[in-house]
């Protein structure tokens, strides 16, 4: 194949000189050649010269040794190969250069053109492949000590992350026992415990309870998800009947929905499904969904809740006519601590968590809990479950 090689030649006698040029130009190939008669002249040409492919040179150079020569020409250009010409007494002195790592050597008088243009390529390919593996070393390196650093900001991570988890536990089970406490109390003052009541302060003790029940509920979820992103949250999996928990949710939900005015209809695909689930975990989810679909729909609109089969999997879902969700807060809907901003957000309060904690239920299950919504006109809210 023919190709254009650039070519300093270091070589103090002219005779020589010539013999390589004459033996270059005669090859097939194109040789832009710069001849130096010293190793000053051909680190100069070295410098300022980026395109050169190869170096031919004398062992011995007027001023320089040979160890000399070949330290300079590596710390000019240590990227480009070097191939050394040598008299036959000097032989010993090319094999010092080969060993610290000259490409290759010729003794003069021993080397035509075929032999001179192959060592030059050879010598070329060689130090190209020398140049890819020092760099696919360094590029090991690099990566090593990329992964070593994430591998200990991971560390960190994971540890601020166990920290503020354990914290939440620690801080959630301290704070329930005196907020029960509270509630305790408060709920014996309400029935007259402690003597009769006027409206006012019945008034006032019903607020107070209702906030309590508030904190309590609060703490649970912190509780919940603690135990759930502790990673030792394990399910208490049996063969469930999926139809019974559904219709056990909603009978105990009927008479808040009713009072809302609101109307709800169940439809299942068939009267028994079953699946291997933690049914106390799954019923929580449906609750929390239920729940949700009752707080953000309007009185007198419709929730719809239903129970299908498909390939080997249980999809339930549920269906509200409320106030909806845009596209840019689906995407954030089951994030830990997000609450979505809609009318109804002050008027229920509530943690952030309630989401979170059903999907990662619904992880653990290996099934999915995905949402489909459009403002002002409900939401969806779909479980699928192997079944």
């Amino acid at each position: 194949m023919h190709m254009t090689v650039n070519v300093v030649l270091i070589e103090p006698e002219d005779t020589d000189a010539d013999f390589i040029k004459s033996s270059l130009h005669a090859s097939d190939n194109t040789y832009h050649i710069l001849h130096a008669t010293t190793l000053e002249h051909a680190a100069h040409i070295l410098r300022t010269d980026k395109t050169i492919n190869v170096i031919l040179c004398d062992v011995t150079l007027p001023d320089a040794t040979a160890a000399k020569t070949f330290q300079q020409l590596k710390r000019v250009a240590a990227h480009i190969p070097v191939v050394f010409i040598a008299t036959l007494k000097d032989e010993f002195l090319a094999l010092i250069a080969l060993q610290k790592g000259a490409e290759d050597y010729l003794l003069k008088g021993k080397f035509d053109s075929e032999t001179l243009v192959r060592s030059i390529r050879y010598s070329i390919e060689r130090k190209n492949y020398q140049l890819q593996v020092q760099s696919a070393k360094n590029n090991t390196r690099a990566l090593r000590l990329r992964a070593q650093m994430l591998k200990e900001k991971t560390a960190q991570l994971q540890a601020l992350g166990d920290a503020k988890d354990d914290f939440i536990a620690l801080a959630s089970h301290q704070l329930r026992t005196p907020a029960s406490g509270i509630r305790q109390y408060i709920s014996m003052l309400r029935e007259g415990y402690f003597g009769d009541l006027n409206d006012q302060q019945k008034q006032m003790l019903d607020v107070a309870y209702e906030s309590s029940e508030r904190q309590l509920r609060i703490v649970d979820d912190l509780l919940k998800v603690a135990r759930v992103d502790s990673g030792y949250f394990e399910l208490k999996r049996s063969k469930t009947d999926l139809v019974a928990v559904v219709r056990d949710v909603i009978s105990e939900h009927t008479q808040q929905i009713e009072l809302k005015k609101q109307l709800l209809n169940f439809k299942t695909a068939r009267p028994e499904i079953m699946a291997n689930i933690d049914a106390a975990q799954i019923r929580i989810v449906l609750e929390n969904l239920l729940d949700n679909a009752h707080k953000y729909t309007p009185a007198g609109k419709t929730i719809n809740v239903s129970i299908g089969y498909k390939y080997g999997k249980a999809i339930i879902d549920v269906k509200d006519e409320g106030v909806g969700i845009s596209k840019n807060d689906l995407t954030k809907l089951f994030e830990k601590f997000r609450r979505i901003i809609n009318p109804h957000n002050e008027t229920f309060g509530g943690s952030g968590l309630g989401l979170y904690w059903a999907k990662r239920i619904i992880d653990l299950h290996g099934g999915s809990l995905e949402a489909f919504s459009t403002v002002g006109k409900g939401s969806i809210f779909s479980v699928s479950l192997e079944a």
